[in-house]
């Protein structure tokens, strides 16, 4: 990880990335820092050479470059899953099918989350803090900080 120009340090350092694609490295990003019991420990904005010095990186994504799609697969997809997931998907995507990039969620029964981004967008974000020396850990999307019961309910309440 490269040299931080901040004194501060943290266990975590959580990241929010700017939805649109004409961000740079020295637009201002808001970031959270946390303790290894995952407490917040401090929050600011800086550009990336200014985020503080973490052990771990997470970039939460935002809500609206996100779509979260439950869907209905075997519950022993093993190493079919990656398949199973692009044709569920099919007919759901709209846009560039290719530059869809799909994380698979924990499996509950037969249903999964699956959390889709633009691959480009995502692959653009992280070259930028790569050139900064700074590695990812974690992807976050937004919906994963609502609580079980605010999640399973109407997914807009996040846009």
């Amino acid at each position: 990880m490269a040299p931080s120009a901040s004194p501060l340090r943290f266990a975590i350092l959580r990241v929010s990335l700017p939805p649109g694609d004409a961000w740079t490295a020295q637009d201002g990003l808001d970031w959270r820092g946390f303790s290894a019991d995952r407490t917040q420990a401090g929050c600011g904005m800086s550009t990336i050479a200014d985020l503080p010095a973490a052990d771990e990186l997470e970039l939460l994504l935002p809500a609206c470059r996100v779509s979260v799609h439950t869907l209905e697969l075997p519950e022993r997809a093993g190493r079919h899953l990656d398949a199973l997931v692009r044709q569920a998907l099919e007919d759901r995507l709209l846009g560039d099918r290719a530059d869809a990039l799909a994380v698979s969620g924990i499996a509950r029964g037969t249903e999964r989350r699956v959390w889709v981004c633009s691959r480009r967008w995502l692959e653009g974000a992280l070259e930028r803090l790569a050139a900064a020396g700074r590695s990812v850990a974690r992807l976050i999307p937004e919906y994963e900080l609502l609580s079980e019961e605010a999640a399973d309910g109407d997914a807009t309440l996040c846009a």
